[in-house]
């Protein structure tokens, strides 16, 4: 005979009715546990990655160790507050599948590297292409050092992300870490670049700059007063680094970050023909501004700056003069003056620059690529009108034209010559 008291709980299970979770509570336990599963995964990758990302003015990026010890530079002092912030998952952009062939007109605005010390073997474009009539953003990326391009993700349209050709950075550290900048602020991704989402503690400082070295990334803004560093890439924590205090930043002004070992980091902002230096060889805690060797006529001004090591640079010049800077005051030298003649009609300016061991090479609007040694010029230039040039190895390097739908060049000697190829 069943038990009343039995009975009794039977009818009263019944008549409580079944609740569904909470709308979205499922699927956001599902994604905290999977981008905790992806953190675990960045952690290790990153350990066994050397890192050749394609700075801002184009200097070589290296090297992670690969046998797994640590080989981290000294963490920069921070602020005595910390008011970094975490990434907001609320207006995450997340990726879905999309067709794997290139679009057709698809123009590269940036590009990134990780590889091995035999050479990049992953990397990462970032440029604009047409869709139901308008600008699309799209991602390519490549597993096979430059061999073939295939579409990773198309996250948003141009203006939902305030990109454009001449305000557009992707940046890796690592095969799952990197960032996205554009002019309504900084993306981050922690795999591999299918999903990005923004990064809540800069999505507000202007930010027109980011560079990643080994184990930290670097970004400043339009305020200039502060250098941001992240020195746990596979989060989204961020400290501002106080008394940068760059000179304010008005129409046209470009900002640009230069790594080195040794904590040596150098960031230039140039506004018109006025360009500023501000070097710091402790991380970003303490700053001089380096004098530049540069004429101070509107025509001969310093345009661009790359460090070479940690204890000396060059300022490229507008009239094509090329000085080596030391860190420790020694008198600046003039290597070379460049003799380039204009392809366009345009008036020559220098637009991006890059080193590696065999020299120094930099790309001009409307005159080419041209390749610079301490012993003088190596190679006859490489004609066109380049925006962008950076060398993922001391072989090779790749350069962008602001107008050429679907190509780019590469070099695999050094930068003497040139080669275009596609990225479809």
């Amino acid at each position: 005979m069943t038990d009343p008291v039995d009975r009794f709980f039977e009818r009263e299970r019944e008549a409580v009715p079944t609740l569904s979770p909470p709308p979205g509570l499922f699927d956001e336990l599902q994604g905290v546990a999977r981008r905790k599963r992806q953190r675990n995964t960045t952690m290790v990758s990153a350990a066994a990655a050397v890192v050749l990302a394609v700075v801002g003015t184009g200097a070589v990026l290296g090297a992670q160790n690969l046998n797994g010890s640590s080989t981290s530079a000294e963490k920069p002092a921070g602020p005595t507050a910390k008011v970094s912030v975490s990434a907001s998952t609320t207006s995450a952009v997340t990726s879905t599948p999309v067709d794997a062939s290139v679009p057709t007109d698809f123009t590269a605005w940036s590009v990134s590297f990780v590889g091995t010390n035999q050479g990049p073997t992953h990397g990462w474009a970032l440029g604009g292409y047409s869709c139901g009539g308008q600008q699309c953003v799209a991602v390519l990326e490549t597993t096979d050092g430059l061999a073939s391009w295939h579409t990773l993700a198309k996250p948003a349209t141009a203006t939902q992300y305030g990109m454009s050709a001449g305000h557009a950075t992707v940046r890796f550290q690592s095969i799952n870490d990197g960032w996205m900048v554009g002019s309504r602020g900084v993306y981050a991704t922690h795999d591999g670049g299918r999903d990005w989402h923004p990064v809540a503690a800069l999505q507000t400082e202007g930010i027109d700059a980011l560079e990643a070295w080994k184990s930290h990334v670097y970004a400043v803004g339009a305020q200039g007063s502060v250098l941001w560093v992240s020195d746990d890439p596979t989060s989204d924590t961020w400290l501002p680094q106080p008394g940068l205090d760059l000179p304010p930043a008005g129409v046209g002004t470009k900002d640009s970050i230069s790594p080195e070992d040794q904590g040596v980091v150098s960031v230039v902002r140039s506004t018109g023909t006025t360009t500023t230096v501000r070097l710091s060889t402790t991380f970003g805690n303490k700053w001089r501004t380096l004098p530049s060797p540069c004429a101070a006529a509107p025509q001969q001004s310093a345009r661009l700056f790359v460090v070479l090591d940690p204890t000396v640079s060059r300022f490229v010049c507008g009239n094509g003069q090329v000085w080596a800077v030391w860190f420790d005051g020694r008198k600046p030298k003039r290597d070379l003056t460049l003799r380039l003649t204009s392809t366009t009609g345009k008036q020559i300016v220098a637009e991006s620059v890059a080193h590696a061991s065999h020299g120094t090479v930099v790309a001009y609007q409307g005159a080419g690529l041209q390749e610079v040694l301490a012993s003088g010029i190596p190679n006859t230039p490489t004609p066109g009108d380049f925006s962008y040039v950076g060398m993922t190895t001391d072989n090779q390097g790749i350069a962008l034209a602001p107008s050429a739908t679907n190509a780019y060049w590469i070099t695999t000697n050094g930068a003497l010559t040139w080669k275009q190829k596609s990225f479809g």
